[in-house]
């Protein structure tokens, strides 16, 4: 149910489909979205590892837990609000 502040992805896609939302398409969006901010921060991340770890010279000694949160619009259009990383 839609209780509190936090939900999960799951009831809210839910309750979205239940309202005729295209939750498919939905999805579709954010999975584009969550890509191309990747990409956008990924030099980022890159120039932070190598300061951390130099003689790492595959990347493979680490990784980058990211967070995005999104806002939906009244025509269910995701923006993206930030990107958060641990």
């Amino acid at each position: 149910p839609l209780v509190g502040s936090k939900r999960t992805v799951k009831a809210v896609f839910e309750h979205l489909r239940g309202q005729g939302v295209d939750t498919q398409a939905l999805w579709s969006s954010l999975e584009d979205m969550a890509a191309k901010s990747i990409l956008a921060v990924q030099p980022l991340l890159e120039y932070y590892h190598q300061l951390c770890l130099p003689e790492d010279e595959f990347g493979d000694r680490c990784f980058e837990i990211l967070g995005m949160d999104v806002l939906l619009d009244k025509d269910y259009k995701p923006w993206l609000l930030e990107v958060n990383h641990s």
